[in-house]
């Protein structure tokens, strides 16, 4: 009786989708969280696998994202394939996914030429380069289906100024966890080990990566801000893939006082960091990334950056952050002494920040949106896969 029940079992339902996330060496921290959310908030119906092309970095920013499905490596085979599109290639026809998400321009590419009839979808938390943009081009004009997702409204302008095709193009913006705070024991410990003396304050946070991070601006403006705060230490997170900033590496060599800088490894969790620190410095020149700034925000420590874009479309002068004049670094010095000499008005930025990024930035939304562009994007080929 038991074998009987046991055989005549029906059989169990196949995904409906079946998504292959695709990241690289190149795919920014921002999307990493992004990924994140979208695995923790994923459906039963729904089956996601992640693979990585290039450098086992990668696992270090999955990590980061609190990503804690395994990534799956896609090994190269020598001169002729450095990338590991060969086992992309093998994997696509193994397991016949219905889309391809792509994370990285790389990924992009291997992604196009996978051989693979599922939808093609590609996220960007960076603006893309002109270069990068003519490839984007290039490739939708090819017979495969593509949708480009953009993290903010400056990107998603940057995509169809191009342009790219108007229907293919859309903004999902970027979601974020809740802060990590320590507790008293492991403030101290954590200071402890940047070096930071209970004297010393107060801490600025410099945040930011790719190529519009000005590092050198951050410690530029605070530099000047120490001549009236002498005891002001900045903290400066490690590149977890080791690529030095060039920028920064010309301005450390010429700064006085090089007690002020507290490096961090790069395995110290960003959102831990915010917990020790007093503002969150963002000092890109044009458009960025904005990961970090809704994690600050959402942490309520206070934001000071620069009139870009990017920033300007989150951050409203004055109301939940503060807005330098201009990309200089006499500019960002003059809003770190106004935020940093008034108390009031630092708890009254926290609190608002909090609310905006509870308001416009929930993680519900972000899933909403992507499964209605793995529905929306279902083709009789990739709906026909799902079904196998």
């Amino acid at each position: 009786m038991h074998l009987r029940s046991r055989y005549n079992r029906p059989p169990m339902p196949t995904p409906h989708r079946r998504i292959l996330h695709l990241t690289d060496a190149s795919t920014p921290v921002d999307s990493f969280d992004m990924l994140a959310a979208i695995l923790r908030g994923a459906d039963a119906p729904t089956e996601h696998r992640l693979f990585a092309l290039g450098h086992r970095s990668t696992q270090l920013l999955a990590e980061h994202a609190a990503i804690t499905q395994p990534i799956e490596w896609l090994p190269s085979v020598g001169w002729a394939d450095p990338t590991g599109w060969r086992a992309l290639r093998r994997i696509v026809t193994q397991w016949q996914p219905t889309h391809i998400h792509a994370w990285g321009f790389p990924a992009i590419v291997a992604t196009a030429f996978s051989g693979s009839p599922a939808m093609r979808i590609a996220t960007f938390t960076n603006p893309p380069t002109r270069g990068q943009l003519r490839m984007l081009r290039w490739l939708e004009m090819r017979a495969a289906p593509w949708r480009w997702v953009a993290s903010s409204a400056t990107i998603q302008k940057t995509l169809l100024e191009f342009p790219l095709k108007t229907e293919n193009v859309t903004c999902i913006r970027p979601a974020v966890g809740g802060s990590m705070p320590l507790n008293r024991a492991e403030v101290a410990t954590l200071r402890n080990e940047l070096e930071i003396d209970p004297s010393d304050g107060p801490i600025l946070l410099l945040g930011g990566e790719g190529p519009a991070a000005r590092h050198d601006f951050g410690l530029w403006a605070a530099a000047i801000f120490q001549q009236l705060f002498p005891r002001t230490r900045v903290i400066v997170r490690e590149d977890p893939r080791g690529c030095p900033d060039s920028g920064l590496d010309r301005f450390l060599n010429a700064l006085p006082e090089e007690h002020i800088i507290a490096v961090a490894r790069p395995e110290l969790p960003f959102r831990q960091l915010l917990s020790i620190a007093d503002a969150f410095l963002l000092t890109p020149d044009h458009g960025c990334g904005t990961g970090s700034l809704l994690h600050a925000m959402a942490a309520g420590v206070p934001v000071v950056g620069t009139p870009v874009p990017c920033m300007a479309e989150i951050i409203q002068d004055g109301e939940n952050g503060l807005l330098a004049e201009s990309v200089a670094p006499r500019a960002i010095a003059a809003k770190l002494e106004l935020l940093l000499n008034d108390a009031t008005m630092q708890n009254a930025l926290s609190a608002r920040a909090r609310v905006r990024v509870e308001s416009s930035f929930p993680t519900s939304r972000l899933l909403e949106e992507y499964a209605r562009i793995h529905a929306d994007s279902e083709t009789p080929t990739n709906a026909a896969i799902a079904a196998t």
